[in-house]
């Protein structure tokens, strides 16, 4: 099966949002240029919780009412094209305004990651037997625990070698914006 497009978005999605949540009020200082007004937990996190609660049903419902072998790609891609721009969108947080946006583009990201990668619906419609369902879950969240922990490693690396994540972020928002295009193909 062709399935390791998916385990490479499981890995670079944790990758981006387990290092950028470890590493999230310096990226915010860092691209606000330490602005007080931006508050973390109000203005980024607040709206990505929201987004993520309407998203994960949503996605869930337009699984089940819309029989198409290609949507689950589709939304493979959007989700993916979502993850690059939220990880470049975070270079910008520089008001209140574009921390609430960032929130919720990822929010939608997360959503549609959480209903098709972790609770293994795009695994399903790709075709991946009853029998080999846990397996393949498995190694998915494995995937996504390694991209978890290499996030923290690599941003902090870059920021302590360069002085900024800025590099690091645009850098990361390659991979999960190659998948979109791959997805969309499909």
């Amino acid at each position: 099966r062709k399935l390791w497009p998916h385990l490479l978005f499981s890995f670079f999605y944790a990758v981006m949002y387990g290092g950028s949540d470890f590493y999230m009020v310096e990226m915010v200082a860092e691209a606000s240029g330490n602005a007080k007004e931006i508050l973390v937990s109000w203005h980024i996190f607040w709206p990505f919780a929201l987004t993520n609660a309407l998203a994960v049903p949503s996605v869930g419902e337009l699984m089940d009412k819309v029989q198409s072998k290609r949507l689950p790609m589709l939304l493979l891609a959007i989700a993916a094209l979502l993850t690059a721009v939220a990880t470049v969108g975070l270079t910008c947080v520089t008001s209140r305004s574009n921390a609430v946006l960032y929130g919720v583009v990822r929010g939608f990201s997360s959503g549609i990651f959480q209903s098709l990668l972790t609770a293994g619906l795009a695994f399903a419609a790709a075709g991946v037997p009853r029998e080999e369902i846990g397996r393949v879950l498995g190694f998915n969240q494995l995937t996504t625990v390694v991209g978890t922990g290499v996030g923290p490693c690599f941003y902090g690396f870059c920021r302590d070698l360069f002085g900024a994540f800025r590099g690091a972020l645009l850098l990361t928002a390659l991979p999960p914006l190659a998948l979109s295009l791959y997805f969309w193909s499909q």
